[in-house]
């Protein structure tokens, strides 16, 4: 009885447990990390210097998946998608846009279009979302001679929502394979 208790407060330990996402995007590529518990993963993702060779691809080696299987996997992940917004909650978000060209006249140009851009994105996010702390800074220079982003964001979401959403999507996906099998062999109208 016991054994079964204490494996009944592990599971449930784990699955109330969060998993926190921090990514952050500067002028040298892309780095976070992923926490579940006292355990830290970290990636980072450096931009690649542009080189002057270009390599001829020798044949085709890019593998063509099939258009019916991308849209199956599409249509599922719609269905899971809502539930992942929906548990999803954006403890940071930082951005801090810094617009500049060598022509004064583009600038505000840019500026403009990026600032509106924002205006009309932000309070679409922020009606969707749940997002606790959030800091957007949109600023013209026009001394400076190239436009700088660095954006910082911090996700959370419990094993339990992740558990959720995955079956969401496996529910789904196989009833769109079945519906698919029925309508090819027997001409049947789905079934939802």
């Amino acid at each position: 009885m016991w054994i079964f208790l204490l494996i009944f407060c592990i599971v449930l330990l784990i699955a109330l447990s969060n998993v926190y996402v921090s990514a952050c995007f500067n002028g040298e590529g892309l780095c976070g990390f992923i926490r579940v518990f006292v355990f830290k993963i970290a990636f980072t993702k450096k931009k690649k210097e542009k080189t002057e060779k270009k390599s001829e691809p020798e044949g085709d080696k890019k593998k063509n998946g099939k258009l019916n299987e991308l849209k199956l996997i599409l249509e599922s992940a719609r269905c899971a998608l809502g539930k992942f917004v929906r548990y999803l909650n954006i403890r940071n978000l930082y951005m801090d846009i810094n617009i500049g060209t060598e022509d004064a006249f583009l600038t505000a140009m840019l500026y403009g279009s990026v600032a509106a851009g924002i205006g009309t994105l932000f309070p679409i996010l922020n009606q969707n979302l749940k997002i606790k702390k959030k800091s957007i800074n949109v600023t013209a220079d026009f001394g400076a001679m190239d436009s700088t982003v660095y954006m910082e964001v911090t996700l959370s979401l419990r094993i339990w929502q992740i558990i959720v959403v995955a079956y969401a999507f496996a529910v789904q996906y196989l009833k769109n394979i079945i519906n698919k099998r029925r309508d090819g062999k027997n001409g049947r109208a789905r079934v939802e």
